[in-house]
């Protein structure tokens, strides 16, 4: 009897499981997937949240679509001439097509003078190395100056400023192999030059008082007389960057600020440099992005004359050579060394300095001194008109009444010089014309017209040779 009572103790007895319908199934399924995440652990004093409806359950997202495979490109061993390529992947680089031309390439560079942004300020925003990052950053080439650009006027590779202008473009000639210059000193100039004037300094370049050789011209007229004469870019570019409308007080007063919208008008209209082209930014991002845009519009321009001029010219001529007969990409001056050399010839000219050493004087005017020049071309035959070695005092009495009577405007109408500015004249040209007379005539300068921006200048346009 107590061994079948053990067995009896022993035994399992089966408890009856109680049916579920199968909305209590699906419930607990959703609970234990979707609400009750499989690490969670409540307290013990917390309470397992209610289970919801079906019909109270979110709709589930639709499955996520395949990815589309990235693209590889494929490798190949023909040369890099003659493989297929996007448009952006050569986009600051020319390669040439022809079997005489294929071990080299042009690159296209951006140079910003030293001066440029050396420092961020309020008025810039950003500084040079910022500038060339953000050009960098799309594939393209630019740097500071001439400080890779080896000449006679750059022995030692360290000048940062450019001869003329603040933004300019080169073609450099590459090697394929060793992606070094082939020809130093030999980069091309392109036919681009930018000279950037911010709002808030637009007017002080025409206001401030001069200084220097060439004054009482001002800061920007000396500037924009050697852009127009360095032989870059037939349209030289003035960018003028920012709005007037966004400083206060402080940045800019209300006189100023009217005296830029009236230089903005006048500049649009061509009153004041016609021969250049106005180009305006409202900030440096949108100024950078110009620079982008112009260095992919010329890198096009060069591409295609590129192609042209290799295609057809025989292998013992250059490129640069042959495109400098005639073409819209490399600028007529060629190089750099040539273009210091111009612009001192341009600055040193004789009808120049004749120009400014009249214009110096205290009773001459911008209108005289041209009435003057017109009468006498040169310096050398003022001096015959004044009859400064002859020393007899009726021919100076005759030269002064030459020279008063002498009138700003032909016909009626217009100022005559009078008997004080003729003294002036002639007592000047008695001390400084041999030295004028010494210079050469800069034949790219000529004929020379008047480089002032005053309302009241001279139209008059001599030409000495």
């Amino acid at each position: 009897q107590q061994q079948q009572q053990q067995q009896r103790r022993r035994q399992v007895i089966p408890i009856p499981k109680r049916k579920r319908s199968f909305e209590q199934i699906t419930n607990a399924q959703t609970l234990r997937n979707d609400i009750i995440p499989t690490q969670t652990v409540f307290p013990l004093a917390q309470t397992v949240p209610s289970v919801p409806s079906l019909t109270a359950l979110p709709s589930l997202p639709p499955p996520p679509l395949p990815r589309r495979p990235k693209y590889t490109k494929p490798h190949t061993s023909q040369p890099h001439h003659q493989q297929q390529q996007h448009p952006d992947d050569s986009i600051g680089t020319i390669y040439p097509t022809t079997p005489q031309h294929q071990h080299y390439y042009y690159k296209i560079v951006l140079l910003i003078d030293g001066n440029e942004r050396r420092n961020a300020s309020i008025k810039t925003g950003k500084d040079q190395s910022q500038i060339l990052a953000a050009i960098h950053r799309v594939g393209l080439h630019a740097e500071i100056g001439l400080t890779t650009v080896h000449s006679a006027h750059n022995a030692d590779e360290t000048r940062k400023l450019l001869p003329v202008g603040d933004y300019m473009m080169v073609a450099r000639k590459m090697d394929r192999l060793t992606n070094t210059r082939i020809v130093v000193g030999e980069d091309a100039i392109l036919n681009f030059i930018v000279e950037r004037k911010h709002v808030i300094d637009l007017v002080s370049s025409i206001t401030a008082t001069p200084g220097g050789k060439c004054k009482p011209l001002s800061r920007m007229e000396q500037q924009m007389y050697k852009m127009k004469h360095a032989g870059v870019a037939k349209q030289p570019m003035i960018l003028i960057e920012g709005n007037e409308d966004r400083y206060g007080r402080r940045e800019m007063t209300e006189e100023r600020k009217k005296a830029v919208k009236t230089f903005r008008e006048m500049l649009r209209e061509g009153e004041f440099f016609p021969e250049f082209t106005v180009v305006e930014t409202p900030h440096i991002n949108a100024t950078v992005q110009w620079l982008i845009g112009e260095l992919r519009r010329m890198t096009g321009v060069f591409r295609e004359e590129f192609t042209t001029t290799t295609t057809t010219d025989t292998a013992a001529m250059t490129m640069t050579t042959a495109m400098m007969r005639g073409g819209k990409a490399v600028a007529e001056v060629g190089t750099f060394g040539n273009l210091k050399r111009r612009v001192e010839e341009t600055m040193q000219d004789q009808t120049f300095a004749y120009y400014i050493g009249l214009l110096n004087l205290r009773a001459i005017g911008e209108k005289k001194a041209m009435a003057v020049m017109e009468r006498y071309v040169t310096v050398a035959s003022l001096a015959n008109g004044c009859s400064i070695n002859s020393g007899n005092d009726d021919d100076d009495d005759d030269c002064l009444e030459v020279l008063s009577a002498l009138k700003t405007k032909a016909g009626k109408g217009g100022r005559r010089l009078g008997m004080a500015a003729a003294r002036e004249i002639k007592n000047w040209c008695r001390t400084n014309w041999v030295r004028i007379n010494s210079l050469r005539h800069a034949e790219h300068a000529l004929p020379f017209g008047s480089p002032s921006i005053h309302k009241d200048r001279s139209s008059t346009i001599i030409d000495p040779l």
